[in-house]
Protein backbone atom coordinates (compact mmCIF):
# COMPACT_ATOMS: atom_id res chain seq x y z
CA UNK A 1 0.00 0.00 0.00
CA UNK A 2 1.24 3.25 -0.88
CA UNK A 3 1.10 6.19 2.25
CA UNK A 4 -1.09 8.56 1.78
CA UNK A 5 0.74 11.95 0.30
CA UNK A 6 2.54 9.78 -1.51
CA UNK A 7 2.91 8.49 -5.66
CA UNK A 8 4.79 5.94 -6.68
CA UNK A 9 6.29 6.90 -10.32
CA UNK A 10 8.34 4.52 -12.60
CA UNK A 11 11.52 5.88 -13.59
CA UNK A 12 13.23 3.44 -15.05
CA UNK A 13 12.89 -0.11 -15.67
CA UNK A 14 15.58 -2.97 -14.59
CA UNK A 15 16.62 -4.95 -17.35
CA UNK A 16 16.26 -8.72 -17.20
CA UNK A 17 18.64 -9.90 -14.90
CA UNK A 18 19.81 -14.11 -15.11
CA UNK A 19 21.77 -15.17 -11.64
CA UNK A 20 22.28 -12.40 -10.06
CA UNK A 21 23.96 -12.74 -6.43
CA UNK A 22 24.58 -8.57 -5.28
CA UNK A 23 23.42 -5.70 -6.71
CA UNK A 24 25.32 -1.97 -6.12
CA UNK A 25 24.08 1.16 -7.77
CA UNK A 26 26.88 3.75 -8.60
CA UNK A 27 26.89 7.71 -8.33
CA UNK A 28 25.72 8.30 -11.69
CA UNK A 29 22.56 5.59 -11.91
CA UNK A 30 24.35 2.26 -13.61
CA UNK A 31 23.82 -0.71 -12.18
CA UNK A 32 26.62 -3.58 -11.35
CA UNK A 33 25.23 -6.90 -11.11
CA UNK A 34 27.15 -9.77 -10.01
CA UNK A 35 26.22 -12.97 -11.82
CA UNK A 36 26.60 -16.11 -10.47
CA UNK A 37 25.46 -18.92 -12.99
CA UNK A 38 25.22 -21.63 -10.80
CA UNK A 39 23.44 -19.66 -7.51
CA UNK A 40 26.37 -21.46 -5.18
CA UNK A 41 25.80 -21.03 -1.82
CA UNK A 42 29.20 -20.57 -1.04
CA UNK A 43 32.83 -21.00 -2.85
CA UNK A 44 33.19 -22.91 -5.94
CA UNK A 45 35.88 -24.99 -7.44
CA UNK A 46 36.41 -22.47 -10.53
CA UNK A 47 36.43 -18.82 -10.79
CA UNK A 48 33.12 -18.99 -12.72
CA UNK A 49 31.07 -15.53 -11.71
CA UNK A 50 31.32 -12.19 -13.35
CA UNK A 51 30.19 -8.87 -12.75
CA UNK A 52 27.83 -6.85 -15.52
CA UNK A 53 27.59 -3.18 -15.66
CA UNK A 54 24.19 -1.93 -16.73
CA UNK A 55 24.12 2.05 -18.07
CA UNK A 56 20.50 3.46 -19.61
CA UNK A 57 21.04 5.39 -22.16
CA UNK A 58 19.02 8.50 -23.26
CA UNK A 59 16.32 6.73 -25.19
CA UNK A 60 15.83 4.80 -22.61
CA UNK A 61 17.47 1.65 -23.66
CA UNK A 62 21.01 0.30 -21.72
CA UNK A 63 24.09 -0.84 -22.23
CA UNK A 64 25.95 -3.94 -20.70
CA UNK A 65 29.70 -4.35 -20.52
CA UNK A 66 31.43 -6.78 -18.95
CA UNK A 67 32.86 -5.52 -15.43
CA UNK A 68 35.23 -7.91 -14.42
CA UNK A 69 35.06 -11.91 -14.81
CA UNK A 70 36.66 -15.30 -13.34
CA UNK A 71 35.36 -14.33 -9.80
CA UNK A 72 34.61 -16.97 -6.76
CA UNK A 73 31.23 -17.28 -5.91
CA UNK A 74 30.30 -13.47 -5.31
CA UNK A 75 28.43 -12.56 -1.97
CA UNK A 76 28.74 -8.44 -1.88
CA UNK A 77 30.34 -5.11 -4.27
CA UNK A 78 30.62 -1.81 -2.89
CA UNK A 79 32.45 1.06 -4.40
CA UNK A 80 34.21 3.24 -2.12
CA UNK A 81 36.80 5.71 -3.63
CA UNK A 82 36.91 4.96 -6.75
CA UNK A 83 37.48 1.17 -6.39
CA UNK A 84 35.05 -1.21 -6.69
CA UNK A 85 35.81 -3.98 -3.68
CA UNK A 86 34.14 -7.36 -4.26
CA UNK A 87 33.60 -10.03 -1.50
CA UNK A 88 34.19 -13.33 -3.28
CA UNK A 89 34.76 -16.38 -0.66
CA UNK A 90 37.19 -16.83 0.07
CA UNK A 91 39.35 -13.60 -1.87
CA UNK A 92 38.76 -9.95 -1.37
CA UNK A 93 39.13 -8.34 -4.79
CA UNK A 94 39.88 -4.99 -5.55
CA UNK A 95 38.67 -3.82 -9.22
CA UNK A 96 39.33 -0.45 -11.26
CA UNK A 97 37.81 1.09 -13.81
CA UNK A 98 40.88 3.29 -15.12
CA UNK A 99 39.89 4.59 -18.42
CA UNK A 100 36.20 4.33 -17.64
CA UNK A 101 34.75 2.47 -20.63
CA UNK A 102 32.54 -0.42 -18.13
CA UNK A 103 35.22 -2.93 -17.81
CA UNK A 104 38.12 -2.77 -15.27
CA UNK A 105 41.33 -2.65 -16.02
CA UNK A 106 43.24 -2.72 -12.72
CA UNK A 107 42.64 -6.00 -10.05
CA UNK A 108 44.24 -6.76 -7.16
CA UNK A 109 43.57 -9.28 -4.59
CA UNK A 110 43.96 -8.48 -0.68
CA UNK A 111 43.34 -11.36 0.59
CA UNK A 112 46.14 -13.26 -1.27
CA UNK A 113 49.90 -13.00 -0.60
CA UNK A 114 51.50 -9.70 -1.98
CA UNK A 115 48.89 -9.05 -4.14
CA UNK A 116 50.03 -12.00 -6.41
CA UNK A 117 48.01 -15.65 -6.91
CA UNK A 118 51.12 -17.92 -6.51
CA UNK A 119 49.71 -20.49 -4.34
CA UNK A 120 49.43 -24.44 -6.08
CA UNK A 121 46.07 -25.27 -6.47
CA UNK A 122 45.02 -29.00 -5.80
CA UNK A 123 45.45 -31.04 -8.89
CA UNK A 124 47.67 -29.23 -10.88
CA UNK A 125 51.57 -28.99 -11.59
CA UNK A 126 53.48 -28.68 -7.87
CA UNK A 127 54.95 -25.20 -8.04
CA UNK A 128 54.83 -21.48 -8.05
CA UNK A 129 53.15 -20.18 -11.67
CA UNK A 130 55.49 -17.07 -12.33
CA UNK A 131 59.10 -18.80 -12.42
CA UNK A 132 57.59 -22.26 -13.96
CA UNK A 133 58.71 -23.23 -17.76
CA UNK A 134 56.56 -23.52 -20.37
CA UNK A 135 57.16 -27.83 -20.66
CA UNK A 136 55.90 -28.09 -17.22
CA UNK A 137 52.61 -26.08 -18.00
CA UNK A 138 51.89 -28.87 -20.94
CA UNK A 139 54.52 -27.39 -23.75
CA UNK A 140 57.00 -29.89 -25.58
CA UNK A 141 54.41 -32.65 -24.63
CA UNK A 142 55.42 -31.89 -20.94
CA UNK A 143 59.23 -32.79 -21.44
CA UNK A 144 61.38 -31.45 -18.39
CA UNK A 145 64.85 -31.29 -17.74
CA UNK A 146 68.51 -29.32 -16.70
CA UNK A 147 67.11 -26.39 -19.22
CA UNK A 148 63.86 -26.32 -17.05
CA UNK A 149 65.88 -25.50 -14.07
CA UNK A 150 67.50 -22.52 -16.75
CA UNK A 151 63.87 -20.88 -17.19
CA UNK A 152 63.91 -20.04 -13.39
CA UNK A 153 66.78 -19.32 -13.19
CA UNK A 154 66.16 -16.69 -16.27
CA UNK A 155 63.25 -15.47 -15.16
CA UNK A 156 64.99 -14.68 -11.04
CA UNK A 157 67.65 -13.02 -13.49
CA UNK A 158 65.26 -10.73 -15.25
CA UNK A 159 63.28 -9.73 -12.40
CA UNK A 160 67.08 -8.94 -10.33
CA UNK A 161 67.56 -6.56 -13.86
CA UNK A 162 64.11 -4.90 -14.14
CA UNK A 163 62.45 -5.11 -10.77
CA UNK A 164 59.37 -6.74 -12.21
CA UNK A 165 59.01 -10.12 -13.65
CA UNK A 166 59.11 -11.48 -17.15
CA UNK A 167 55.31 -12.52 -16.87
CA UNK A 168 52.88 -11.45 -14.85
CA UNK A 169 49.21 -11.41 -14.59
CA UNK A 170 46.56 -10.46 -11.73
CA UNK A 171 45.55 -14.23 -12.55
CA UNK A 172 46.80 -17.46 -11.81
CA UNK A 173 45.32 -18.41 -15.06
CA UNK A 174 47.03 -15.58 -17.02
CA UNK A 175 50.27 -15.72 -16.03
CA UNK A 176 50.13 -19.44 -17.30
CA UNK A 177 48.62 -17.91 -20.63
CA UNK A 178 51.72 -15.22 -20.72
CA UNK A 179 54.07 -18.21 -20.24
CA UNK A 180 53.06 -19.95 -23.13
CA UNK A 181 51.68 -17.62 -25.78
CA UNK A 182 53.75 -14.40 -24.90
CA UNK A 183 56.99 -13.28 -25.41
CA UNK A 184 58.55 -10.71 -22.13
CA UNK A 185 59.85 -7.23 -22.66
CA UNK A 186 63.49 -6.67 -23.54
CA UNK A 187 66.02 -6.06 -20.85
CA UNK A 188 66.98 -2.80 -21.57
CA UNK A 189 69.89 -1.92 -18.41
CA UNK A 190 70.74 1.44 -17.98
CA UNK A 191 74.53 0.51 -18.36
CA UNK A 192 76.93 0.72 -20.88
CA UNK A 193 79.09 -1.61 -22.55
CA UNK A 194 77.38 -5.30 -23.09
CA UNK A 195 73.83 -4.38 -22.33
CA UNK A 196 73.23 -5.54 -25.28
CA UNK A 197 75.09 -9.10 -24.98
CA UNK A 198 73.14 -9.21 -21.60
CA UNK A 199 70.06 -8.76 -23.18
CA UNK A 200 70.48 -11.75 -25.57
CA UNK A 201 71.55 -14.07 -22.64
CA UNK A 202 68.12 -13.16 -20.76
CA UNK A 203 66.20 -14.11 -23.97
CA UNK A 204 68.43 -17.20 -24.38
CA UNK A 205 67.64 -18.07 -21.00
CA UNK A 206 63.80 -17.51 -20.89
CA UNK A 207 63.52 -19.02 -24.50
CA UNK A 208 60.26 -21.22 -25.03
CA UNK A 209 61.96 -23.19 -27.51
CA UNK A 210 64.42 -25.92 -25.77
CA UNK A 211 66.66 -26.24 -28.44
CA UNK A 212 67.50 -22.71 -28.67
CA UNK A 213 67.86 -22.43 -24.44
CA UNK A 214 71.08 -22.91 -22.34
CA UNK A 215 71.45 -27.02 -21.91
CA UNK A 216 72.36 -25.92 -18.49
CA UNK A 217 73.28 -23.53 -15.71
CA UNK A 218 76.60 -23.88 -16.26
CA UNK A 219 76.28 -22.86 -19.75
CA UNK A 220 74.00 -19.69 -18.62
CA UNK A 221 77.00 -18.72 -16.02
CA UNK A 222 79.92 -18.89 -18.87
CA UNK A 223 77.83 -16.47 -20.73
CA UNK A 224 77.19 -13.95 -17.67
CA UNK A 225 80.85 -13.97 -17.29
CA UNK A 226 81.76 -13.62 -20.55
CA UNK A 227 79.29 -10.46 -20.12
CA UNK A 228 81.10 -9.25 -17.17
CA UNK A 229 84.30 -9.87 -18.75
CA UNK A 230 83.14 -7.89 -21.84
CA UNK A 231 84.28 -11.22 -24.19
CA UNK A 232 81.96 -12.81 -26.80
CA UNK A 233 79.02 -14.52 -25.40
CA UNK A 234 77.84 -17.85 -27.50
CA UNK A 235 73.82 -17.19 -27.21
CA UNK A 236 73.41 -15.71 -30.73
CA UNK A 237 70.43 -13.28 -31.33
CA UNK A 238 67.69 -14.88 -33.46
CA UNK A 239 67.17 -13.18 -36.77
CA UNK A 240 64.05 -12.26 -38.76
CA UNK A 241 63.67 -15.52 -40.10
CA UNK A 242 63.39 -17.65 -37.13
CA UNK A 243 61.56 -14.92 -35.62
CA UNK A 244 58.98 -15.60 -37.87
CA UNK A 245 59.19 -18.73 -37.66
CA UNK A 246 58.82 -18.94 -34.30
CA UNK A 247 55.50 -16.99 -34.79
CA UNK A 248 54.63 -19.11 -37.43
CA UNK A 249 54.44 -22.36 -35.37
CA UNK A 250 53.05 -20.50 -32.17
CA UNK A 251 50.06 -19.30 -34.50
CA UNK A 252 50.08 -22.40 -37.35
CA UNK A 253 46.25 -21.10 -38.62
CA UNK A 254 46.68 -17.04 -38.64
CA UNK A 255 49.93 -18.16 -40.49
CA UNK A 256 48.14 -20.05 -43.12
CA UNK A 257 45.51 -17.69 -43.35
CA UNK A 258 48.04 -15.21 -43.65
CA UNK A 259 50.08 -17.09 -46.47
CA UNK A 260 46.84 -17.09 -48.35
CA UNK A 261 45.80 -14.43 -48.38
CA UNK A 262 49.41 -13.34 -49.21
CA UNK A 263 48.54 -15.71 -52.35
CA UNK A 264 45.52 -14.04 -53.06
CA UNK A 265 46.85 -10.70 -53.10
CA UNK A 266 49.74 -11.56 -55.49
CA UNK A 267 47.69 -13.30 -58.01
CA UNK A 268 45.06 -10.01 -57.65
CA UNK A 269 48.19 -7.69 -57.72
CA UNK A 270 49.28 -10.07 -61.41
CA UNK A 271 45.60 -10.32 -62.62
CA UNK A 272 45.20 -6.06 -62.01
CA UNK A 273 48.95 -5.69 -63.54
CA UNK A 274 47.72 -7.47 -67.12
CA UNK A 275 44.71 -5.53 -66.53
CA UNK A 276 46.26 -2.53 -66.54
CA UNK A 277 48.59 -3.02 -69.51
CA UNK A 278 45.74 -4.18 -71.75
CA UNK A 279 43.31 -0.84 -70.39
CA UNK A 280 46.33 1.06 -71.05
CA UNK A 281 46.78 0.04 -74.56
CA UNK A 282 43.17 0.84 -75.59
CA UNK A 283 42.09 4.27 -77.09
CA UNK A 284 42.81 6.87 -74.68
CA UNK A 285 39.77 8.62 -76.17
CA UNK A 286 37.68 5.82 -75.23
CA UNK A 287 38.78 5.44 -72.16
CA UNK A 288 37.96 9.01 -71.10
CA UNK A 289 34.78 8.89 -72.81
CA UNK A 290 33.44 5.91 -70.78
CA UNK A 291 34.59 8.09 -67.39
CA UNK A 292 32.85 11.07 -68.46
CA UNK A 293 29.64 8.74 -68.85
CA UNK A 294 29.72 7.67 -65.15
CA UNK A 295 29.75 11.18 -63.94
CA UNK A 296 26.21 11.67 -65.49
CA UNK A 297 24.76 10.34 -62.31
CA UNK A 298 24.25 13.79 -61.03
CA UNK A 299 21.52 14.32 -63.94
CA UNK A 300 19.23 12.30 -61.84
CA UNK A 301 20.21 13.95 -58.43
CA UNK A 302 19.12 17.61 -60.00
CA UNK A 303 15.94 15.99 -61.28
CA UNK A 304 15.27 14.69 -57.73
CA UNK A 305 16.08 18.09 -55.63
CA UNK A 306 13.96 20.40 -58.40
CA UNK A 307 11.18 17.80 -57.78
CA UNK A 308 11.79 18.17 -53.55
CA UNK A 309 12.11 21.91 -54.00
CA UNK A 310 8.30 22.49 -54.26
CA UNK A 311 7.57 20.63 -51.16
CA UNK A 312 9.88 23.64 -49.14
CA UNK A 313 7.45 25.78 -49.23
CA UNK A 314 6.31 27.84 -46.96
CA UNK A 315 9.53 28.55 -45.36
CA UNK A 316 8.12 27.61 -41.97
CA UNK A 317 10.95 27.49 -38.84
CA UNK A 318 10.41 23.57 -38.76
CA UNK A 319 11.77 23.33 -42.40
CA UNK A 320 14.75 24.76 -41.76
CA UNK A 321 16.37 21.74 -41.12
CA UNK A 322 15.00 20.38 -44.53
CA UNK A 323 16.26 23.52 -46.29
CA UNK A 324 19.97 23.16 -45.28
CA UNK A 325 19.96 19.98 -46.63
CA UNK A 326 18.45 20.25 -49.67
CA UNK A 327 21.16 23.05 -49.80
CA UNK A 328 24.10 20.83 -49.02
CA UNK A 329 22.52 18.47 -51.67
CA UNK A 330 22.74 21.10 -54.22
CA UNK A 331 25.89 22.61 -53.42
CA UNK A 332 28.04 19.01 -53.72
CA UNK A 333 26.35 18.61 -57.45
CA UNK A 334 27.20 22.56 -58.62
CA UNK A 335 30.88 22.02 -57.52
CA UNK A 336 31.08 19.22 -60.10
CA UNK A 337 29.36 21.45 -62.66
CA UNK A 338 32.63 22.70 -63.55
CA UNK A 339 34.07 19.00 -64.63
CA UNK A 340 30.79 18.52 -66.44
CA UNK A 341 31.61 21.38 -68.43
CA UNK A 342 34.89 20.34 -69.32
CA UNK A 343 33.89 16.77 -70.47
CA UNK A 344 31.34 17.89 -72.60
CA UNK A 345 33.58 20.63 -74.86
CA UNK A 346 36.49 17.54 -75.33
CA UNK A 347 33.65 15.04 -76.00
CA UNK A 348 31.97 18.13 -78.78
CA UNK A 349 36.01 18.60 -79.78
CA UNK A 350 36.59 14.45 -80.44
CA UNK A 351 33.51 14.02 -82.38
CA UNK A 352 34.08 16.84 -84.29
CA UNK A 353 37.67 15.89 -85.03
CA UNK A 354 36.26 12.65 -86.09
CA UNK A 355 38.96 10.78 -83.12
CA UNK A 356 38.79 9.41 -79.95
CA UNK A 357 36.17 6.80 -81.16
CA UNK A 358 36.92 3.30 -82.26
CA UNK A 359 36.56 2.98 -86.11
CA UNK A 360 34.06 0.95 -87.69
CA UNK A 361 31.85 0.60 -84.02
CA UNK A 362 28.26 1.88 -84.14
CA UNK A 363 27.42 1.00 -80.73
CA UNK A 364 30.25 3.31 -79.51
CA UNK A 365 29.19 6.01 -81.74
CA UNK A 366 25.85 5.97 -80.57
CA UNK A 367 26.66 5.83 -76.93
CA UNK A 368 28.99 9.00 -77.47
CA UNK A 369 26.20 10.83 -79.16
CA UNK A 370 23.79 9.60 -76.05
CA UNK A 371 26.51 10.75 -73.77
CA UNK A 372 26.81 14.17 -75.36
CA UNK A 373 23.26 14.64 -75.12
CA UNK A 374 23.14 14.05 -71.81
CA UNK A 375 25.61 16.36 -71.11
CA UNK A 376 24.29 19.03 -73.02
CA UNK A 377 20.66 18.65 -70.85
CA UNK A 378 23.21 18.31 -67.56
CA UNK A 379 23.82 22.04 -68.56
CA UNK A 380 20.77 23.63 -69.06
CA UNK A 381 19.73 21.49 -65.45
CA UNK A 382 22.29 22.89 -63.25
CA UNK A 383 21.47 26.02 -64.44
CA UNK A 384 18.17 25.63 -63.85
CA UNK A 385 19.27 24.12 -60.12
CA UNK A 386 21.74 27.41 -59.28
CA UNK A 387 18.61 29.40 -59.73
CA UNK A 388 16.68 27.41 -57.31
CA UNK A 389 19.23 27.30 -54.62
CA UNK A 390 18.97 31.33 -55.06
CA UNK A 391 14.97 30.62 -54.26
CA UNK A 392 15.97 28.04 -51.26
CA UNK A 393 18.63 30.34 -49.58
CA UNK A 394 16.02 33.13 -49.73
CA UNK A 395 13.79 30.82 -48.10
CA UNK A 396 16.11 29.81 -45.32
CA UNK A 397 17.19 33.19 -44.37
CA UNK A 398 13.49 33.77 -43.95
CA UNK A 399 12.76 31.03 -41.93
CA UNK A 400 15.73 31.48 -39.95
CA UNK A 401 14.75 34.88 -38.96
CA UNK A 402 11.12 33.34 -37.55
CA UNK A 403 13.29 31.57 -35.32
Amino acid sequence: MVPEGFVVELVQEAPELRWPSAVHCLSDGSLLVAEDPMDMPGPADRPIDRILRYRWLADGSFERTVFCEGLYAVFGLQKIDGAVYVMNMPHLTVLRDADGDGAAEERRELLEEDGQPTLTRTGEALGTPAYMSPEQLGAANGFVDRRTDVWSIGVTLYEGLTGKRPFDAPTREGIVRAILEEEPAPVRPDRGGRARDLEVVVATALSKELGRRYRTALDLAEDLRRVRAREPIRARPMHAGQKLARWCRRNPALALATGLLFLVLSAGLAVSSSLLASARRSSRSKDNLIADFTRLSDLKLVSELMDAEAGLWPPAPERAADLRAWLRRSGEVLAREPVHRASLATLEAAIAAGGGLPAGTDETGVTAQRMREQLVELRGATAALRASAARVERRLAFAESVE
